[in-house]
């Protein structure tokens, strides 16, 4: 069984890179309330659970990611998260960073890179992670316009 952690600021894409993993095969919910913080499933063969992760100086609480790495690794889960970020250099992850330790791999995903190139990003994503791409058929991000899409 495989889980997939998505995290990121909250105008990184989260929800987009979320909506792609769920037309990929994953189980999952793109909303703010994720199924998994209640319950998370022991017979799901894919799953992917989403969180926003703040500022360090907005005063908002950051996710537990230690926690939920360590009920996805005691569920028999095997964990990658996928970072999304707007730019490494003004944005503070190490928080997410000292969160991980050794209970997952990651990935990250640059939300510029994401708008400027998406088929090509999308595409090298699913492939490295191994997922169905056929799935994945016009979605868009929230600052996307429909000319674009990502054909199977």
């Amino acid at each position: 069984m495989r889980a997939f952690v998505v995290l990121g600021s909250k105008s990184s894409e989260t929800i987009f890179l979320t909506n792609i993993l769920i037309a990929s095969g994953c189980e999952g919910s793109p909303e703010y309330e994720q199924p998994w913080d209640k319950k998370l499933p022991y017979d799901q063969p894919l799953i992917v659970w989403r969180r926003s992760v703040p500022d360090k100086d907005s005063g908002e609480p950051a996710p537990a990611i230690r926690w939920m790495l360590t009920q996805l690794r005691d569920r028999g889960y095997e964990t990658t998260i996928i970072i999304t970020y707007e730019d490494k250099d003004t944005q503070d992850y190490s928080y997410i960073y000292s969160q991980i330790g050794e209970l997952a791999k990651y990935v990250e995903v640059s939300s510029e890179e994401l708008m400027l190139n998406r088929d090509n990003v999308i595409e090298d994503l699913i492939a490295r992670l191994d997922l169905d791409v056929s799935g994945v058929v016009d979605i868009y991000g929230d600052n996307d316009d429909a000319d674009s899409s990502l054909h199977a």
